[in-house]
């Protein structure tokens, strides 16, 4: 999956998912403790990883990871992969 948008300085963004099984877009935003509004993370004891393991979508062996991506008051885009890449 290709993730693309335009940052605050309008540079052109890719971000490249490997082995995407799941993700989300959502207007609604929640955040973590510390977590800012217009940056990415790595969400770690995520449940909703968790979820997809227990229902075995997903084996606990892999390294999945889910990742979230704060708009800066737009949405918030969150998956599931293995990794990511960021082309400029």
């Amino acid at each position: 999956m290709t993730l693309k948008f335009k940052d605050w300085q309008e540079n052109q963004i890719e971000v490249f998912f490997a082995d995407a099984v799941a993700f989300k877009w959502q207007m609604a935003e929640s955040f973590l403790s510390g977590e800012r509004d217009d940056s990415s993370y790595e969400i770690k004891g995520s449940d909703w990883l968790q979820l997809h393991v227990k229902q075995g979508e997903i084996a606990e062996s892999e390294e999945y990871k889910h990742y979230k991506f704060n708009f800066n008051g737009i949405g918030q885009f969150e998956i599931l992969a293995l990794s990511y890449t960021v082309k400029i």
